[in-house]
């Protein structure tokens, strides 16, 4: 693929085109090739000729989908849907999901070999509600692109807010913060944005996440989304001790002193070890 700033970037995502119709939208067709097919028409991979093409959600592809996608892969050509002749593609492919691949895989619902065939470089991204600070400054760019779009008068948010969005779980990662400060900022006319702005446009509660809300805003309050059939106490213990240590900004005389045990005793919770 050619790496310039003008090469073509072609967008996918797998879930939002039907199954029937995303082969056609992925590989093209030719005409005739079913009853509409009244003309030619080039797929997204050769329209990402020389670029890249970004296949989201790939998790949700089906077998049959996986298995051209596989030999696109490999052998570097497309077909058309009814076309018979090979067509050479240059373009690099970058795939997301949110599914665990490696238990698709294990069920026999993901193929092993396209897997492995994807998997050259990978980055993980923790969700939204682990990733500290982001949450802050992508509310922070959704305002600013909001009052752009909707010429709004919000200029900052409070110090409450900050604790909320930093403390809220985010089921629904980016997606659903983006979506609740749009509602905010297209809803309210004033110019700090609050807790209460956000209120009634997400999942529960202000007070379904920290019981009060004032000077002291949740300071005093952590939220652990553990999954308990693989969270052991041991892993407990050194999490919580962790989530101590960030309220304690990192002091860890203060934070031995709150969980009732000494520094070294501390730092040995901290690497993992009793």
């Amino acid at each position: 693929y050619a790496n310039s700033k003008n090469s073509p970037y072609v967008e996918v995502t797998c879930t939002a085109i039907p199954e029937n119709l995303l082969e056609s939208e992925l590989f093209g067709y030719e005409r005739g090739a079913f009853t509409d097919a009244k003309n030619q028409k080039p797929g997204l991979f050769e329209l990402a000729e020389n670029g890249t093409i970004f296949l989201d959600e790939i998790g949700d592809l089906s077998l049959g989908l996986q298995a051209k996608l596989l030999r696109v892969i490999e052998r570097k050509v497309i077909r058309r849907l009814g076309g018979v002749k090979d067509i050479p593609v240059n373009t690099r492919i970058i795939s997301a999901t949110n599914r665990d691949l490696d238990k698709l895989v294990a069920e026999k619902r993901f193929r092993i070999d396209l897997y492995y065939r994807l998997k050259v470089v990978t980055i993980k991204l923790k969700p939204l509600r682990e990733r500290g600070n982001d949450s802050v400054l992508l509310t922070e760019h959704f305002i600013k692109e909001f009052c752009s779009q909707y010429e709004r008068p919000v200029k900052k948010i409070s110090k409450e807010l900050v604790e909320f969005i930093v403390h809220y779980r985010w089921t629904g990662n980016i997606r659903e913060l983006k979506n609740a400060v749009e509602t905010a900022v297209v809803l309210y006319e004033d110019e700090v944005l609050k807790p209460a702005h956000l209120e009634n446009l997400i999942q529960g509660t202000v007070d379904d996440i920290v019981p009060t809300i004032g000077d002291s805003y949740s300071s005093k309050v952590i939220n652990m989304n553990l999954n308990f059939e693989t969270t052991s106490l041991g892993q407990l213990e050194r999490i919580y001790a962790k989530e101590v240590l960030v309220k304690a900004s990192g002091n860890k005389s203060k934070t031995a002193k709150i969980l009732g045990i000494s520094r070294p005793k501390l730092d040995k919770l901290l690497n993992g070890h009793k």
